[in-house]
């Protein structure tokens, strides 16, 4: 099995098998369900994929066994994040070329066992659409543009909120600046480094046995390493607790959260409850998705003004 491999990295083998039927065959011979299927759907693919993009898949393949990749779980990993691209994600050549160059970059830079962290999640995002898909949470994307990017150092990938920095002097004639309120600081976000997706729109919903909600019309940077969100923008409301929607809802600034969790907090941003309050209020914005009954139940989400007013 092992030679068969390397024989895989040429193009063909002693019994002159193409390549994309080398790599079937391997696969088929380890007697499991899942890599047998992948050799096979890979196989089906080759032919839809580029030149270009072959030399880089057989290129990547090279590197990966020099570097001690393993056949399962490895290589069906790799090669099944490309296969549920093109079967699932129907993703164009354009994307699927982004979506190589990272991986060449996670594969010369990553230790093996990130490597095929990042392969695994990757699947998740292309067969289903989503930051993650267990019984518990599945996070799912709507509406959304995206591109795959390799943080090489260490960068907050969102600028700061300049309408945060507002400063006030205590007269007409004094220069004095006061301090801003603790809540009105910037807040300081994780620092990515890595693999990552970014978004530069998206919708995300919230699907638990309990609840199925959505952050709306929000963007940021996923890291495909820590598994964590870093966003800004977007909007939450109270459908699932009952309440109208577009009555009464929460527009967030920047947040960040572990996608792993069915939970998220804010901590800047502002509450609208259209015929109760006479105009949006600062405050804190906190969801987790409990055990509830119905909607008139529920718990969350919940808000906390500033000034606790």
């Amino acid at each position: 099995m092992l030679f068969a491999w390397g024989a895989a990295g040429a193009q063909t083998t002693s019994h002159e098998y193409a390549y994309q039927d080398s790599l079937r065959i391997v696969l088929e011979n380890t007697k499991n369900t899942e890599a047998g299927a992948v050799g096979v759907a890979f196989a089906t693919l080759w032919g839809s994929l580029g030149p270009d993009q072959q030399v880089t898949v057989k290129t990547q393949m090279k590197s990966m066994k020099r570097k001690g990749y393993r056949l399962r779980p490895h290589l069906v990993n790799y090669l099944g994040a490309i296969v549920d691209a093109l079967n699932f994600e129907k993703t164009d050549p354009s994307r699927l070329n982004n979506y190589l160059v990272v991986a060449a970059k996670v594969i010369a830079k990553e230790t093996t066992p990130k490597a095929n962290d990042f392969f695994n999640q990757v699947r998740d995002f292309f067969q289903h659409h989503a930051l993650n898909y267990e019984k518990s949470l599945r996070l799912y994307v709507l509406n959304d543009d995206y591109r795959f990017d390799y943080i090489e150092t260490s960068v907050i990938p969102l600028a700061p909120d300049t309408a945060q920095a507002v400063t006030a002097t205590a007269d007409t004639t004094s220069s004095f600046v006061l301090p801003l309120p603790a809540y009105m600081q910037p807040v300081a976000q994780p620092q990515l480094t890595g693999p990552v997706i970014r978004f530069t729109k998206m919708t995300m919903n919230f699907s638990t046995p309990f609840d199925s909600t959505f952050l709306r019309n929000t963007k940021g940077v996923y890291s495909l390493r820590d598994r964590v969100f870093i966003g800004e923008g977007g909007k939450f409301d109270w459908s699932s607790a009952g309440l109208r929607g577009d009555s009464v809802f929460y527009e967030l600034a920047q947040f960040n959260f572990k996608t792993s969790a069915p939970m998220l907090k804010a901590g800047q941003g502002k509450l609208t409850y259209l015929g109760r309050l006479p105009g949006a209020v600062q405050g804190v914005f906190d969801f987790k998705s409990v055990n509830h009954k119905d909607p008139a139940s529920a718990s969350y989400p919940r808000f906390t003004s500033y000034n606790s007013n």
